[in-house]
C-alpha cells in the first residue's frame, strides 16, 4: 500500500498491522507520544529512514527532499480508544479500522510559521507504539 506523508496538506496516511521483524521493544517507541517525538525529530533532520521507522509497516514511498522545519509541537488532546471510540471511527468507513487500545493524539504543530492541527493514531503491537494513521491541515 502506498503512503503519502504531508504535514501541511490535508492528507491522510494509513498504515497496516505491525510486521514480526519490527515488534522488538525499542525505547524510541515505548509510549504513544514517543513515536511522534521521534518522527518530528527525523523530519527536522531530513532522516528518511527515521521517518519510515515511525510507521507500521515502515513507510517507504514518501517525499522528504530536505529537513522540514517544525518550530514547535504540542499534544493538545490524547484519546485512548475504547469500544465507543472504535465504533465511532469504524462507522466513518476509514480504510484502516481502529481497534481498542489505539491512541489518538491531537497535535498543534507550527511549521514555517503556520500553525496546524494534526491527528496521529498510534497502536501498540509487539511491545512498541507506531503511527498507523495521520491526518491534518486544519488550523487550531
Amino acid at each position: 500500500m502506498g503512503t503519502l506523508l504531508l504535514l501541511a496538506g490535508g492528507a491522510v496516511v494509513i498504515r497496516g498491522s505491525p510486521s514480526a521483524d519490527t515488534q522488538q521493544a525499542d525505547a524510541r517507541f515505548s509510549t504513544p507520544e514517543k513515536p511522534l517525538a521521534f518522527y518530528i525529530s527525523a523530519l527536522r533532520l531530513g532522516d528518511k529512514v527515521g521517518v519510515a521507522a515511525c510507521f507500521e509497516p515502515p513507510a517507504t514511498d514518501f517525499y522528504l527532499p530536505a529537513p522540514l522545519i517544525v518550530d514547535r509541537w504540542v499534544v493538545k488532546k490524547r484519546t485512548a480508544y475504547g469500544r465507543k471510540e472504535v465504533s465511532r471511527w469504524n462507522s466513518k468507513g476509514i480504510i484502516l479500522p481502529a481497534v481498542e487500545g489505539d491512541v489518538e493524539l491531537q497535535v498543534e504543530e507550527s511549521t514555517y510559521g503556520k500553525t496546524l492541527m494534526l491527528s496521529y493514531n498510534v497502536r501498540l503491537a509487539g511491545g512498541t507504539w507506531r503511527i498507523v494513521a495521520h491526518s491534518g491541515g486544519d488550523q487550531p
